[in-house]
């Protein structure tokens, strides 16, 4: 990945995704997009408008690219989201 910031937000999503889904066998996801907006956006608010300064896109749509992979793919590596950037 090109860009170190990038790169430390796209692991904090994975990992919050990852954490979820330990919680709850089976997730959508809006359960994620629920979690990341009420728990990671209010305390750590900073993520946000660093993704979207540094990526200069959407937040939810890259959001949406991994989570929607993990939910339907437990298996993908970190390593296949890094052509997003």
């Amino acid at each position: 990945m090109k860009n170190w910031k990038a790169n430390i937000i796209l692991k904090i999503i994975w990992i919050k995704t990852i954490e979820l889904q330990h919680e709850k066998s089976k997730i959508t996801i809006e359960d994620v997009f629920s979690y990341l907006t009420n728990v990671c956006w209010k305390k750590e608010k900073f993520l946000h408008e660093m993704l979207q300064d540094v990526l200069n896109i959407d937040a939810k749509t890259i959001i949406e690219h991994i989570t929607l992979s993990a939910v339907l793919d437990r298996n993908k590596k970190l390593s296949d989201f890094s052509n997003l950037f």
